[in-house]
């Protein structure tokens, strides 16, 4: 943006002035030009078709002539009807000035306060054109709930689907295990034999280890320990007694 263009502001009339002299105590050494379109007052006898194209119109040849770094519509009338057309139209960016509604109902302490204008009507426009939006932001911010929670069910449903796989594929290589022991006890009876010795050396030992890591894993840990130890030692005990009570029961 060039620090030496001018900025525009334009009105239909002298009301802009005030906007003029807030822009002069902000920026004092800017280069300003106020158009006041005094031949085509007043704006509140033309139609919304008259008021878009006369304000686009003369905007587009003085943004043309003037390469202004910026345009401020300083009416209310021709913000509310043409903004959207202009800043379409024109490269330039557009300040627009609409009643100050959210503040003047913020700072009343009746409910009630006045606005004056050209036509009410167009500002009633206006006023239902951003409830309208409104509306339409609070719809599709509850869609977007909706979509939200749907995803977050779906990934719950997901896990717990993931974890339910895993854990019957753990308990299925288990049993799987157990019956290949089962059929190569008669086969082999010396492996028998060994197992009898080492299975409760061993299940002992790996109670003793569960307990040490237990013992020394920080407390956020232990729940997870607890967990897999208790897995890990069950499968260990059903190995330890997985073919004693076949034995019992073939006696």
């Amino acid at each position: 943006m060039n620090p030496a263009a001018p900025i525009l502001i334009f009105d239909s009339g002298v009301g802009g002035l005030t906007v003029l002299a807030e822009l002069r105590a902000l920026l004092p050494q800017a280069p300003i030009i106020y158009a006041a379109d005094m031949a085509g007052l007043p704006y509140g006898a033309k139609s919304e078709a008259e008021i878009a194209a006369r304000v686009a119109g003369l905007l587009g040849r003085m943004a043309e002539r003037y390469q202004p770094r910026l345009i401020c519509i300083a009416c209310n009338t021709a913000s509310t009807i043409a903004l959207g057309m202009v800043r379409e139209v024109l490269e330039t960016p557009i300040v627009g000035t609409v009643p100050a509604i959210k503040p003047a109902a913020a700072m009343t302490q009746t409910g009630v306060f006045g606005l004056l204008g050209t036509v009410i009507g167009r500002a009633a426009g206006y006023f239902e054109q951003r409830q309208s939006h409104a509306h339409e932001r609070a719809r599709w911010q509850h869609d977007a709930e909706l979509i939200r929670l749907h995803r977050q069910a779906r990934r719950e449903e997901h896990a717990a689907a993931e974890q339910l796989a895993e854990t019957s594929g753990s308990w299925a290589g288990l049993a799987a295990s157990l019956q290949a022991e089962a059929a190569i006890d008669d086969s082999y009876a010396w492996v028998n034999a060994v197992r009898a010795l080492t299975r409760p050396v061993l299940t002992l030992l790996l109670w003793l280890i569960t307990w040490l890591v237990f013992v020394a894993s920080p407390e956020a840990e232990q729940v997870k320990i607890v967990e897999t130890s208790t897995f890990a030692a069950t499968a260990a005990t059903l190995w330890w007694f997985g073919d004693r009570g076949a034995q019992r029961t073939a006696r």
